[in-house]
């Protein structure tokens, strides 16, 4: 009996001894010489909150919702950027985010990965491999969507980048699950760029995980290359995608086809950029384009945009167009504050309108900090 107690006091004595040596492991100065996770993490992030009001119900997404007429503040973004560098030439990236208020015991907002991955440069900048959960790679938008600091606007052009809420359908998926090889080249003459990305992953599911299954049996796959001249005055950039999208449990290999063209123009304080897509999927074609310019003054820059979608490319009266203005001040350099008004005017078939309102404006203020 003595014996077995002891043995078991032995036995807890050995457990805590052990977990006494691995903690004083963790702690002590030579091991943070060589665990030393400090420096090579880096977090970095934004918190942005909006006012908007419409004059009507817009049918975006909303349905029989509350009036957005009542005008609302939204407590849009809480997000962060998280970068673990475990070697020089390897990173592990994440960006989390946390939107309209993300109460998750109501079932309101959400937490959302944008996107999760680790990058590791092969070749240096002339070929890095990057896998997981990625935004794909398209435009000059879709890899900044919901980083608001990072564009003028209240919103993004989302007749592109989100035309499943005008009437139609989104012109590429926003994310991809699977592999990536980009990198750029220094070109010879007056230190031009090219870049490209290319990509393989899993296709577009129906009441499935695309980052855990794959409804389709093809992968799908997409590029983007893009010319960037010396203080990048101008930029062109060419993206394709091509893979089986399911859009019903029955339908699972249905082709998704698209292709974009982007051209920015930035001599000096002005900035003219646009881009304009074509998509089809299972048969459904649509057509997008935007054109947006811009023109620094000191802290202010005022902006001027159009946006137009033809969801069918059929005949019929279900376009949607909208003319937005507005005007992006540098507060201070962590501080930005953005105005803007939108008319929209949409055809009476478009399938995204509500309450028989084909025709609307809206008012966006948004107060965006970055840390």
């Amino acid at each position: 009996m003595n014996a077995r107690v002891e043995g078991r006091s032995l036995g807890r004595w050995v457990r805590q001894a052990l977990a006494s040596a691995l903690a004083l492991a963790v702690w002590t100065p030579a091991s943070a010489s060589a665990y030393d996770l400090g420096p090579q993490f880096s977090l970095h992030g934004f918190f942005d909150m909006e006012y908007h009001q419409a004059s009507a119900f817009e049918g975006m997404e909303r349905g029989d919702a509350s009036d957005p007429s009542n005008g609302a503040f939204r407590q849009h973004h809480v997000n962060f950027f998280v970068d673990a560098r475990v070697r020089p030439d390897l990173v592990a990236k994440a960006h989390i985010e946390m939107e309209y208020g993300a109460d998750t015991e109501l079932g309101y907002g959400g937490i959302i990965l944008e996107y999760g991955f680790i990058d590791y440069a092969l070749r240096g900048d002339l070929l890095r491999l990057r896998a997981g959960k990625l935004l794909t790679p398209f435009g000059f938008y879709n890899e900044i969507h919901d980083s608001s600091p990072a564009f003028l606007s209240v919103s993004i052009p989302w007749v592109l980048y989100k035309g499943s809420a005008m009437g139609g359908f989104s012109a590429l998926p926003k994310w991809i699950t699977g592999l990536s090889f980009t990198g750029g080249y220094d070109l010879p003459k007056g230190h031009h760029d090219l870049n490209y990305a290319l990509y393989i992953g899993n296709g577009e599911s129906v009441g499935s995980n695309d980052h855990y299954y794959d409804d389709n049996p093809n992968k799908a796959v997409g590029a983007r290359v893009e010319f960037v001249t010396h203080k990048e005055t101008f930029k062109a950039a060419l993206s394709g995608y091509y893979g089986d999208k399911a859009v019903t449990p029955e339908k699972r290999a249905e082709q998704h086809s698209a292709a974009v063209l982007s051209l920015e123009y930035a001599p000096g304080p002005l900035n003219i950029h646009g881009e304009y897509a074509w998509a089809a999927v299972a048969g459904w074609r649509e057509s997008v384009w935007y054109l947006m310019a811009s023109y620094r003054l000191g802290k202010l820059t005022p902006y001027a945009r159009y946006q137009f979608i033809d969801p069918d490319d059929e005949e019929g009266n279900d376009t949607w167009g909208a003319a937005t203005g507005g005007i992006n001040y540098l507060v201070n350099s962590n501080l930005i504050f953005k105005a803007e008004h939108t008319i929209h005017d949409r055809g009476s078939e478009n399938l995204a309108i509500a309450h028989d309102t084909p025709d609307f404006s809206e008012t966006q203020v948004a107060l965006t900090l970055f840390f």
